[in-house]
């Protein structure tokens, strides 16, 4: 499936082209969504917009992906006839093919290959596509356009959350429809039995000074792994901010909580995003003992993304240090090929040829690491270039804050930078916190 990421910045670029939309009154126009979307969001649309014609702009845009990995758009239309002779002085520009009227309805297959078709009041853009694939989308968007609320989205529990947002901006999404990089700290609490398909993530979002804050939580539909998220939650306490200085403005996520090792230790355990991380060490070195004597701040930051070996800093704030007495054993029953070197006092080097993670504690019980010594040493620093003091300040008594570096984003990913631009201004970053 493509990532949710992609496909939203594939949309707002297509706005950026020239087409505004925002909501009205009415919300008859939202039965053209389908009512199998695993990602929703609800925007108003900037004044800068350019217009475009017949669309009711006092009304919410709706970007959406279905269960096909299609990705949609919804408006309001208070010109049907408007809209068509504009679409058709696009045709001459070679921006859009000339309006077809096909089952009752109005299409054109626009040139970065989304169809857009509507009737009197909706307004529906999906794809992107390629031009053997139009007739059958027009068939199901010819579907779409005359359901009623039973059929649509009105019907389903994704709007149901989402309607219960109080926000301009707000999305719902499962969390297998986010970028693969982001996946595990969505999961977190989540019992191991389940999968990213069944956990959710709800959001209101506000955007100032180059930073996506999104407010939110995960939940789930199935009772049982909902039961599971919400009483991991309660294992979060108010964070510090002892380590928020100290992620790089460069790194692409840090993870920020306040927590007693001896129950996060449970909620690490059943995420199998970072067991498959830590995998590697963990057959040399005993991370669980370690992660029961956190007492206090905690921070992960992952300086970019590997699927394949371990890229993660943590530090941490201690009750303990008694695992240091097992260190010499470490040493010892290390796997072949691996082995663990002494570093300096109570400081630490694990490699084994593909790996290297370097660990200790200070005098004054803070747990630091990191890829290279460097990196572990400034995990407990303040960093030479660190997040925004605003930034800080935010993350500082909320109980658990994901912070992710949008610049960082490659390939076709990386299109969202610029794609959520005209919608969001000149957004670099993504803060999300537990609501």
């Amino acid at each position: 499936m493509r990532s949710l990421s992609l496909h939203f910045s594939q949309l707002i670029l297509l706005l950026m082209a020239g087409i505004a939309f925002s909501s009205c009154s009415g919300d008859s126009y939202i039965n053209a969504i389908p009512s199998d979307v695993t990602a929703i969001m609800s925007v108003n649309t900037p004044k800068s917009f350019i217009d475009y014609k017949g669309v009711d702009l006092g009304s919410d845009l709706y970007l959406f992906e279905d269960a096909d990995g299609n990705l949609g758009a919804c408006a309001s239309l208070n010109d049907a006839d408007a809209l068509e002779k504009y679409f058709d002085e696009q045709s001459a520009k070679g921006v859009c093919e000339k309006v077809q009227e096909k089952r009752g309805f109005r299409f054109t297959l626009l040139g970065n290959g989304f169809l857009a078709g509507f009737s009197d009041n909706a307004l529906l853009l999906m794809g992107p596509l390629v031009q053997s694939d139009k007739a059958e989308m027009i068939n199901r968007m010819a579907r779409l356009l005359k359901q009623d609320d039973d059929a649509s989205v009105k019907n389903s529990k994704i709007y149901d959350v989402l309607d219960s947002l109080d926000a301009p901006r707000r999305m719902v999404a499962r969390v297998d429809a986010l970028p693969q990089q982001f996946i595990t700290p969505f999961m977190l609490g989540a019992p191991k039995t389940a999968d990213a398909s069944q956990v959710y993530v709800a959001a209101t979002m506000t955007a100032r000074n180059g930073v996506l804050d999104m407010q939110g939580h995960t939940f789930s539909f199935n009772k049982d792994i909902d039961a599971a998220i919400q009483n991991a939650q309660k294992v979060y306490r108010p964070i510090k901010g002892r380590y928020v200085g100290s992620m790089p403005q460069d790194a692409m996520l840090g993870l920020f909580v306040n927590v007693d090792g001896k129950k996060f230790i449970n909620v690490m355990h059943d995420n199998q995003g970072l067991q498959a991380m830590l995998a590697g060490i963990n057959r040399a070195i005993d991370m669980d003992n370690i992660i029961k004597s956190v007492d206090g701040d905690m921070a992960i930051v992952v300086p970019s993304y590997s699927p394949d070996r371990l890229q993660l800093s943590m530090a941490a704030e201690l009750a303990n240090s008694k695992w240091l007495a097992d260190v010499d054993y470490w040493k010892q029953s290390a796997p072949s090929g691996s082995s663990i070197g002494d570093w300096s006092k109570n400081a630490y080097i694990y490699t084994d040829g593909k790996t290297t993670y370097c660990f200790g504690v200070t005098d004054d019980l803070q747990y630091y690491s990191g890829g290279s010594q460097e990196t572990a040493l400034n995990s407990i620093k303040p960093s030479v270039e660190p997040l925004s003091d605003e930034m800080q300040k935010n993350i500082k008594g909320q109980r658990l804050v994901m912070v992710v570096n949008l610049n960082l984003l490659s390939g076709k990913q990386g299109s969202i930078v610029q794609a959520l631009k005209p919608i969001l201004g000149n957004v670099n970053r993504i803060m999300y916190r537990l609501d």
